[in-house]
This record gives structure tokens, C-alpha cells and sequence, in this order.
């Protein structure tokens, strides 16, 4: 078990630094969040060693504070609107306000001017009016991409024995088409159903996931089977199976590097259930 979760570990981590190398954006985001903290951190250690005085002022203090805070909201808030779903994780969503938040904390302790109570008061209230702002705007993000971060990747494919290019083949869905599902029953009852979904990497891009789900659900979670239909060079990794769908990634294995469009073709077999059974 420990062996499992390290290799998980390690897959997670290595899945991370690749989108990191890939993306500028993602580049940015972690540099100014860790940039920030550090500055907050030194600024207010400074003051408690004795080398930075706050400005006496406390009108000049409070509007220096309030300027900061308003800085690290607006950055913020551009980071991670900025950063597409597929790439920004629930971790980035989460870590990048709580870093800028203790940045702006320990800037803001090392602002606030000791003669004043006033400022102090309402120093304080700005960080808390900050702390309320970042956390709505993760839980918000993370409202509306879950769909994206829920289902954990899985490194596995199922086998199984139908040739499934033959039977996806055979449906010959219209090219404008960026999915479809065919849904019937067999000779022995069993529930299957067979489709194609198209996604599209961006110049640059990696990998890409997707979701597929099934309506009405199976009965209980069905067999999988997913291979890219074409010539594309990619690499289909199947995630987590549920009845009500699945996951599905796409991952370049070739130095091509432009945008393509890649359809996978895909098989599900739920067998039919014995209800009489003891």
C-alpha cells in the first residue's frame, strides 16, 4: 500500500511540474504568491528585529496598508481567472490565496503604526474584508470546474475483448460532430454502450481530460474500453468508472507540439443483472 501511494505520489508530482513547465501562466502565479510571502515575511522580521520603522503617520499608514491589500486582491483575482480550468488544480486554487493572504498579513503587522489603536482596528478589519474576498473567490472557482478536479486520473486501462474500432465505426457520425453514444442490448441482455468524443489539444497543450456520462445510469459500473480513433499520436488513459460515466485523458506522445483534434472511441458493457439470484 505504501509502495501504491508513493508511485501515486510520484505520478501526481510529475503531472504537476509537466503543466508547470507548459505554462507561463501557471509560471507566474506560483512565482508572485511565493514572491509576496517572502516579502511580507521579511518586512515584518524586520520590524521585530528593529530595522524597519512603520510610517508614524497613521492616515499614511492605513492608506499604504489599504493599497497593498486592494494589490493583492486584484492579482489574485487576475491569476486565477486567468489560468484556464484544465490547467489550474484545486491545490493552485486553494494555495495561491493563502499564500498571498499571509503575505499581505505580515505586510500588513509590519505596516500598522503602534501609536495608534484606530489604525490597528481597522488594519485588521481590512485583512479580515481580504480573507472574506479570496476564500469567496476559490470556493467559487472551485464551485464551477469540481466536474474538472473531482475524479482523480487513473493510470490503467480495462481490457476488453470486442474490437471496438469496428463497432465505432460503424455509426460514421458526422465530422462536425464532437461527440456521440449508441446505446442497445445484446443477445444475452447485457446493457452496451459504444460512442466517440473529440477533443482538441491547443499548440502546446500537453494532455486534456474529459467527461462522458451515461443517461439513463447502468445498473452497476460497466466494463471500459477507450483507444484513440486516426493516426493521432496520443496515449488514452482511462480514469475512474462509475455508472453514471466515466473519465477520460489524452496525452501527447510524440515532440508534435500543434494544435490537433483527437477522437476517441469508446465501449461500455454492463452485464444483465440476476435479480433472482440467492
Amino acid at each position: 500500500m505504501d509502495s501504491l501511494n508513493k508511485s501515486r505520489l510520484a505520478t501526481s508530482l510529475n503531472d504537476w511540474a509537466t503543466k508547470l513547465k507548459s505554462s507561463p501562466y501557471l509560471q507566474i502565479g506560483w512565482g508572485l504568491s511565493c514572491l509576496w510571502l517572502l516579502v511580507g515575511l521579511l518586512l515584518l522580521c524586520s520590524r521585530i528585529l528593529g530595522s524597519f520603522i512603520p510610517n508614524a503617520d497613521p492616515v499614511r499608514a492605513f492608506g499604504v496598508i489599504l493599497l497593498l491589500n486592494g494589490i493583492v486582491l486584484s492579482v489574485n483575482w487576475g491569476l486565477l481567472k486567468g489560468v484556464e480550468n484544465r490547467l489550474r488544480s484545486v491545490w493552485e486554487t486553494l494555495l495561491w490565496p493563502g499564500l498571498f493572504f499571509a503575505g499581505a498579513a505580515f505586510m500588513t503587522l509590519a505596516m500598522l503604526p503602534g501609536s495608534s489603536s484606530l489604525t490597528v482596528l481597522l488594519g485588521i478589519g481590512i485583512l479580515l474584508l481580504l480573507g472574506f474576498f479570496l476564500a469567496d473567490l476559490s470556493l467559487g472557482l472551485l464551485s464551477s470546474d469540481i466536474d474538472s478536479q473531482v475524479w482523480p486520473a487513473h493510470s490503467d486501462s480495462i481490457n476488453s475483448t470486442n474490437d471496438l474500432s469496428n463497432c465505432v465505426e460503424q455509426a460514421e457520425p458526422e465530422e462536425h460532430l464532437t461527440q456521440w453514444l449508441s446505446r442497445k442490448q445484446d443477445e444475452q441482455g447485457a446493457d452496451i454502450i459504444e460512442g466517440m468524443i473529440r477533443l482538441e489539444l491547443a499548440a502546446g497543450q500537453i494532455q486534456k481530460a474529459a467527461h462522458v456520462a451515461f443517461t439513463p445510469s447502468f445498473s452497476s459500473v460497466p466494463q471500459m474500453e477507450c483507444e484513440p480513433l486516426g493516426d493521432a499520436e496520443v496515449e488514452v488513459i482511462l480514469g475512474d468508472v462509475y455508472p453514471h460515466g466515466f473519465r477520460v485523458e489524452i496525452r501527447r506522445t510524440d515532440s508534435n507540439r500543434e494544435a490537433i483534434e483527437v477522437e476517441v472511441g469508446f465501449q461500455a458493457v454492463c452485464a444483465k443483472s440476476n435479480k433472482n439470484a440467492a
